[in-house]
């Protein structure tokens, strides 16, 4: 029991001492090109801006480390917007990020929370719907931290950040399941919670390679497609046929 609530402790200490630290490309933030991918965010629980902005925070850095670069657009019954864009049907590969009320999909007799789910629109394709409890990211916290208000709020803004991650890459990743080592484990113990504290937690280079691979080739077939359609309406237009 005390080396569980050394552990609680010394997480506590580096929640306070290390949120400064993010991942970073090697190469620096200037020198690489990145490939976009869209992400569509729902807030249906009116989340805390502050804890949501660090959130997206670290997903932007731990994707910046892949050499991808995130397009949020964040949907909301307040957003101008709601009806437009947001409004519209999902279709790959964008992904649709949901953050819910709750409960926890799973909590076994260990105490292992699955606080996200990922389904892919089609089988096999890239791009689906994610869904996020919010009460599961804050027992989550809870037992990291306490009850602590002054930490509560950064501990829930760094699980969220890396379960949507995870989530992100379940969608991203070619192949379906999880891996021993990296952000997509199943189980996110202490230590990984540790390193997720220090933005030490991340992809592994494998994982990596084929997210960064993956939107590249969708993001020059989009390009393509975009560029047909517009030469397309431009021919038709031209020729009278278009109204």
């Amino acid at each position: 029991m005390k080396t569980r609530s050394t552990a609680w402790m010394t997480l506590s200490l580096l929640l306070f001492a290390n949120s400064h630290l993010w991942p970073v490309h090697p190469e620096g933030r200037n020198e690489y090109k990145a490939f976009r991918q869209t992400i569509r965010m729902y807030d249906q629980v009116n989340i805390d801006p502050r804890t949501l902005k660090s959130a997206e925070k670290i997903v932007d850095n731990i994707f910046k480390a892949v050499r991808v670069e995130l397009l949020w657009i964040v949907c909301s019954r307040n957003s101008p917007d709601f009806n437009g864009v947001c409004g519209q049907p999902l279709t790959p590969p964008e992904i649709g990020l949901r953050i819910v009320q709750g409960p926890s999909w799973s909590l076994n007799p260990s105490g292992h929370f699955k606080c996200g789910l990922a389904n892919r629109i089609i089988p096999g394709e890239s791009g689906g719907w994610i869904s996020i409890s919010s009460e599961c990211i804050e027992q989550i916290a809870k037992r990291l931290i306490g009850d602590s208000p002054l930490e509560l709020g950064r501990a829930q803004g760094i699980i969220l950040g890396h379960f949507m991650t995870h989530e992100i890459g379940h969608l991203l990743l070619p192949i379906d399941g999880h891996s021993i080592t990296g952000i997509m484990q199943e189980r996110l113990g202490r230590r990984e919670w540790a390193l997720a504290v220090s933005g030490l937690l991340g992809f592994t280079r494998e994982e990596a390679d084929m997210i960064r691979q993956g939107v590249q080739v969708r993001s020059v077939v989009e390009k393509e497609s975009f560029t047909r359609s517009s030469v397309s309406q431009e021919l038709q237009s031209r020729m009278g046929l278009k109204d």
